[in-house]
């Protein structure tokens, strides 16, 4: 067993491109929100809850295209090296999460929760050929295309309400939770083409698509007031499902394997939709900025864009559609070095268009009941800087907690920064004494 756990260390560390983080959280199983990312977390309390207002927020913000640092040449900043530090495919992503509230107890051996809270999520897409574009003009194209189909974008809000469970059964600890989704807004767009031509040295350019842009939820052609925004948050729509699991295996007293998937699922958005199909193509000669001022007639840009759209048949139009959550994977390992001391090494992924793997090696110390620390150091997003720090203060029924992947190079480095985020939240635990969970023998 300790062979294959080194093998998939070794796999986990030479296969690696770019990954999502919260690899600290991880690390802390009396943390509620650690059983988002595990289900089969057990913690060392009977109840926790968190309360409206006081409970968790975790903000992500991810770069996975160039890096400023790599394109500063002295004091300037080279858009050649800039060029050349762009991937084909680059992802621009936003992130926030918003514990409500949860609650969890004990019963037995088993622990039931259930819990409140709202995701926000922005993904932008763009190929290296609009970075080309924007450095080195468009002369070197004539005759040539750029492909664009790597452009789009994924961006959702909406509110999870999740049940869930662990229970152990001999050497292993299972979990699993289920949860009711309900979109409140989307923006989604995944051309299968979208390619620009530069047809001759007069530079007209030629404009193929074959895409669709979906939306829900977004407020065209409403004005948004406080009315707007309470019926928004309040209605109950667009419903989706998730799901989740893992497992925890002990092989012995001091080594434990970790399996988890988490967030299953989908979003079927058919309130409030507004789509738009493109599917043709259209040249465009430019803008005679100068005639129209010499002339002293003004330039209409909103009839060249109509005309623009005309050409590619553009097809406004209503109906459902379904978005899919990024899923997220997990294979970690414990190893108990002494009753106060774990390390952990760990792989992780999540597929949002393209799978992003990341690994992640740290401990965790306890000093006491009240205060424990956890530090790792993580491959993700082309770094190998990434060294996380989190903390749990546990003052009586209080649990106060802070954490972040990356609090180094934001600071002396910030031109090197391809991601930085952090959770920090309040939770309430009852009768926080060690809970020796006994085993279901089956």
């Amino acid at each position: 067993m300790k062979n294959i756990l080194a093998a998939i260390v070794i796999f986990a560390a030479v296969t690696l491109a770019n990954a999502q983080s919260e690899l600290v959280t991880p690390f802390f199983n009396d943390l509620f929100q650690t059983s988002y990312l595990n289900p089969a977390t057990v913690p060392d309390h009977n109840v926790s809850f968190g309360l409206p207002g006081m409970s968790s927020i975790q903000m992500q913000l991810i770069h996975n295209g160039f890096v400023l640092n790599s394109a500063i040449n002295g004091n300037t900043l080279s858009a050649q090296k800039l060029l050349d530090n762009t991937f084909n495919k680059n992802m621009l992503h936003l992130h926030a999460d918003i514990d409500f509230l949860h609650f969890r107890i004990r019963i037995d051996n088993n622990f039931f929760w259930l819990g409140i809270r709202q995701r926000h999520n922005m993904s932008f897409f763009y190929p290296r050929e609009l970075v080309e574009l924007a450095v080195k003009g468009n002369a070197h194209l004539v005759g040539n295309h750029l492909d664009m189909s790597a452009f789009g974008i994924n961006a959702d809000v909406h509110r999870e309400y999740t049940v869930g469970m662990a229970r152990a059964v001999d050497d292993w600890h299972f979990g699993a939770r289920i949860s009711f989704l309900h979109g409140l807004s989307t923006v989604y767009m995944n051309p299968d083409v979208l390619e620009l031509h530069v047809l001759d040295d007069m530079y007209v350019h030629a404009l193929n698509s074959d895409a669709v842009f979906y939306s829900a939820g977004i407020p065209f052609d409403n004005d948004v007031d406080n009315k707007w925004v309470t019926d928004h948050l309040s209605r109950i729509r667009n419903p989706g499902f998730a799901i989740a699991y893992g497992a925890d295996y002990r092989i012995d007293d001091q080594w434990n394997l970790i399996f988890s998937v988490s967030d299953l699922g989908f979003i079927r958005w058919s309130d409030n939709t507004r789509n738009y199909k493109v599917n043709g193509s259209s040249t465009f000669k430019g803008l005679d900025v100068l005639a129209g001022f010499l002339g002293g007639k003004e330039v209409d840009i909103e009839e060249v864009f109509d005309d623009i759209v005309d050409d590619l048949n553009g097809e406004e139009f209503e109906g459902a559609f379904t978005t899919w959550l990024s899923p997220r994977f997990t294979v970690a390992a414990h190893y108990r070095l002494n009753g106060n001391t774990t390390l952990r090494a760990g792989f992780y992924g999540i597929h949002n268009r393209h799978f992003y793997p990341a690994f992640s090696i740290g401990g965790m110390y306890q000093f006491s009941k009240l205060f424990t620390i956890a530090a790792n150091a993580s491959i993700n997003q082309k770094s190998f800087s990434n060294l996380g720090l989190g903390f749990v203060f546990n003052p009586g029924p209080v649990q106060f907690f802070i954490m972040t992947d990356n609090f180094l190079t934001p600071i002396v480095a910030p031109a090197s920064v391809t991601n930085v985020n952090f959770r920090f939240g309040l939770n309430f635990v009852l009768k926080h004494d060690h809970v020796e969970i006994e085993p279901v023998e089956i």
